[in-house]
């Protein structure tokens, strides 16, 4: 399943994807740089989103992850 690039309007500032079966964060919504609320939550994500792409989000404020099978944060020497 993929987010059509039309769905990232430059004014967007909330989008729901909640409780749609994603297996990753699509791509497209990185390019909603005025997102202020990202709710991810109930899906099946297992990867946190790359911090690099996050930051491209300088509005947002409100990340919603719960409910999915997110891998533990890496741990051991270096981290």
């Amino acid at each position: 399943m993929s987010l059509p690039e039309v769905l990232c309007l430059p004014v967007l500032t909330t989008l729901n994807l909640a409780d749609n079966r994603l297996a990753a964060v699509p791509s497209a919504v990185f390019q909603c740089e005025r997102l202020a609320v990202l709710d991810l939550s109930r899906n099946q994500i297992a990867a946190r989103p790359d911090p690099a792409d996050l930051a491209r989000l300088r509005h947002l404020s409100d990340l919603r992850l719960d409910g999915n099978p997110l891998a533990a944060e890496p741990t051991g020497p270096g981290r």
